[in-house]
């Protein structure tokens, strides 16, 4: 099939579709064209054991927010403005 048809073929395919397959189709295509995306998705699984210093630098940050609340900050009227509460 040549690449006009094919497009016009998708085209017709896509107006057959009920809303919310439409936006599957979208998100799937968006996801295609994104090399971000298309690199994530292609990425290898990272199945290498944690190592003993990357345990400890874990233990340390967990530590560090138990001594150090989060406070995130929220879009009001337009501006970033702190949580009153620690979350």
């Amino acid at each position: 099939m040549a690449p006009a048809n094919a497009k016009q073929h998708a085209h017709e395919l896509i107006d057959r579709m009920p809303l919310a397959q439409v936006s599957a189709i979208v998100q799937m295509i968006e996801a295609m064209l994104d090399p971000v995306s298309r690199a994530i998705a292609n990425a290898p699984l990272d199945d290498e054991p944690e190592s003993e210093a990357e345990r400890q630098a874990v233990a340390a940050s967990k530590a560090w927010l138990e001594k150090h609340p989060v406070c995130r900050l929220r879009w009001t009227s337009g501006v970033f403005e702190p949580c009153t509460q620690a979350s």
